[in-house]
């Protein structure tokens, strides 16, 4: 029987099982069964490539090689660098995101992660490959074109890698401090009031920064030096009702406003005085009940000397 070799891209290996030179191969089995098989412990990335069976010729019998098989070495990448780390950006202004990982082959995934959604980022990002030095691992670098909200605010995105050599994906995330105006609430209290009561205004608002202003108006008209959050006004009368006020807040981002309706509630008042109509028998007039209240009056027509 003629000599038995691996080889590795087409270098013979030796033809001992224990592999001169080559500490972590070995030729395994048993000589009696012909088996030779080739252990490789532990597997890195240089033993990558193509291996081969070889017996020489002896004695007039011609020598045989076996199919050759493609060993693949699978590498995983280093765990993902995200950059900025940390972000304050204003709402609806765009951002770019960048997230680089190396080493791995084949080229890692990566993907992007609304972490306030929890939901996986679809468009807006562009990816490059390149190949590292030694030809096989590889660099990929997604950069993602994102445009935050107020919604966003102390959320994270995430960027995560995978590859086949990976069991699970790696991540990195980014801290999203999103600055916006104030959204206001404007609350009335109490809703309705009777006439000559006192209603209060209360403002609230969400925003970043926090340190807000406060301003208010009266019909359009600005309250001058008062800058709470709240209002209040005294003895409403009914000439009041349906009046406007409206809390105007700001910080450094922007401003925004909240109006209420005053709804006073008060007793029928006559806006003119009914008057003595003279008329022709036989003809038709109209006797009118001009009359003001909150909420409408019921009126009821009574005919002098009859309770109808």
């Amino acid at each position: 029987m003629g000599q038995l070799q691996w080889t590795k891209n087409g270098f013979g290996l030796g033809t001992e099982r224990d592999l001169f030179g080559f500490s972590r191969y070995a030729m395994i089995g048993s000589d009696d069964e012909g088996d030779f098989s080739l252990r490789i412990r532990p597997v890195l990335l240089s033993d990558d490539g193509v291996y081969q069976c070889q017996v020489s010729a002896s004695a007039g019998v011609p020598g045989i090689r076996s199919h050759k098989a493609r060993l693949t070495v699978y590498v995983p990448p280093d765990p993902p660098s995200l950059s900025p780390p940390a972000l304050t950006v204003t709402a609806g202004h765009p951002v770019t995101l960048t997230c680089q990982s190396s080493g791995g082959r084949p080229a890692p995934e990566i993907q992007w992660i609304d972490d306030s959604r929890r939901e996986t980022i679809r468009t807006g990002a562009r990816v490059e490959t390149q190949p590292l030095a030694d030809g096989k691992r590889m660099r990929v670098v997604s950069r993602l074109m994102f445009t935050p909200l107020r919604s966003h605010h102390n959320s994270t995105i995430t960027c995560l890698t995978s590859n086949q050599a990976l069991t699970s994906p790696l991540s990195s995330s980014v801290q999203l401090s999103v600055l916006f105006p104030p959204e206001v609430r404007l609350e009335i209290r109490p809703p309705q009031l009777a006439e000559g009561g006192d209603v209060t205004f209360l403002c609230t608002a969400h925003a970043n920064p926090v340190t807000l202003s406060y301003r208010w108006y009266h019909n359009n008209q600005l309250i001058v030096n008062h800058t709470s959050r709240s209002l209040t006004l005294y003895q409403v009368s009914r000439r009041q009702h349906q009046d406007t006020v409206n809390c105007e807040v700001t910080n450094e981002v922007g401003t925004s406003k909240q109006s209420g309706t005053l709804q006073v509630l008060y007793g029928p008042q006559f806006r003119t005085l009914p008057r003595d109509v003279m008329a022709e028998a036989g003809r038709r007039e109209t006797l009118t009940c001009d009359v003001d209240s909150n909420p409408p009056s019921t009126i009821v027509w009574l005919r002098d000397g009859s309770d109808q």
